[in-house]
């Protein structure tokens, strides 16, 4: 285990081609153990480089390895996390929500026979995504909630921030404002982390525009531009910029709307997005 967590901090340090080395080390080691645990795990972690590094064959590759080596070990909790993990890949990665229904499917059952609330959890905010991704926003919906109360018991405040901020975005994409509203604030309340701060913000302000509600997409549009400056989002500047020329152009200033279209257009071409 620790040589996987040498390798991600190698990977986070730009230093690509050595996290690479350590993560096979470590593959090489659990084989040579037969520790089937350890090898799952470090077949999971050489998947997710892959999956960061854009290379969807070898983490689907890897993957299959990962829970393989799992189904070995007879852990259901393991196994579980494992196919929730294969699930992703195919609705992220590959686009074939069929295959990543099934595997979701496949981590619920094994997660319920562990009765591991984490593992629970994983495969129910993995079926949401999945019903998000085919337009499905009740079930996604329904499904965030489950996994959000299974989250509360477990306390994992990165976790419920993550499933918030989604619960936020099915309400405000389906118009539902108040309780996008009520989702995107108790997200602000369990993150201190920069960036999800903007976004949540943004995402605030946006809802305030579409309501009308001016000094309140203001007060959360000009939060989140100054948080997006700070860590560098240029893509996040963007979004934002937009954000503030519909509420200049609803307060019926044009000038101050076609400035920051313009900036946000600029942006936009500048970070190819």
């Amino acid at each position: 285990e620790s040589m996987i967590t040498l390798a991600r901090l190698t990977y986070r340090k730009n230093n690509l081609p050595q996290s690479r080395v350590l993560m096979q080390q470590a593959i090489t080691l659990a084989q040579k153990l037969e520790d089937k645990t350890h090898l799952s795990n470090a077949y999971a972690a050489m998947s997710s480089l892959n999956n960061l590094t854009g290379e969807s064959k070898q983490a689907l590759d890897y993957a299959f390895k990962s829970e393989a080596a799992a189904q070995k070990t007879m852990d259901k909790a393991l196994i579980a996390r494992r196919q929730v993990g294969l699930s992703g890949l195919y609705s992220t990665s590959v686009g074939d929500y069929t295959k990543a229904m099934e595997w979701a499917l496949k981590g619920e059952k094994n997660a319920e026979e562990a009765n591991d609330l984490n593992a629970l959890a994983q495969a129910w905010s993995a079926i949401a995504t999945i019903f998000t991704n085919i337009g499905d926003q009740p079930n996604a919906i329904a499904y965030y909630k489950k996994a959000l109360d299974a989250n509360k018991k477990l306390g994992n405040r990165n976790l419920e921030f993550n499933l918030l901020n989604r619960i936020g975005e099915m309400y405000r994409l389906t118009g539902r404002y108040p309780e996008a509203i009520k989702a995107y604030e108790e997200g602000l309340s369990k993150t201190q982390l920069p960036y999800n701060t903007e976004l949540t913000e943004s995402n605030l302000a946006d809802v305030y525009v579409r309501t009308g509600n001016l000094p309140m997409a203001f007060k959360y549009g000009f939060k989140s531009l100054y948080g997006a400056q700070k860590i560098n989002d240029a893509e996040g500047e963007e979004w934002i910029d937009g954000v503030m020329a519909r509420a200049y152009l609803k307060l019926k200033k044009p000038d101050s709307a076609i400035y920051y279209a313009a900036n946000g257009y600029g942006k936009a071409n500048r970070t190819a997005t």
